[in-house]
């Protein structure tokens, strides 16, 4: 887990993450910047970014760089949707056989 943006970015650019999971508003820069920065790097081809919000229709532009919005509060059937449901690169059958079924990183506020 990350508690803030730069600590997220250096984790995730190691390249043994394929989900994040982002808050907006991290202690040291918002979440959209740390997709932003992601999706300009060629790392960015792996990581799967789901934010979680408050109010994902008020995101605008932002919106275009993230793969999924988790509108807060949600539950767990929606969590685990978004985690069944994400592009990973582990064979399918491994997928069913062990938890969790991708590497994932959840950066949030501390």
């Amino acid at each position: 887990m990350a508690y803030d943006g730069e600590t997220a970015l250096r984790l995730l650019r190691t390249g043994a993450f394929e989900i994040n999971f982002r808050d907006e508003n991290l202690p040291d820069i918002k979440g959209s910047a740390v997709a932003w920065s992601l999706r300009e790097t060629p790392i960015r081809s792996a990581v799967f970014l789901v934010s979680r919000t408050g109010d994902a229709a008020s995101q605008g532009d932002i919106a275009r760089l993230f793969d999924v919005y988790l509108q807060k509060p949600f539950s767990c059937e929606a969590l685990m949707q978004v985690i069944e449901d994400a592009p990973c690169s582990s064979d399918a059958n491994t997928r069913q056989a062990t938890w969790p079924p991708c590497h994932f990183i959840r950066t949030t506020r501390h």
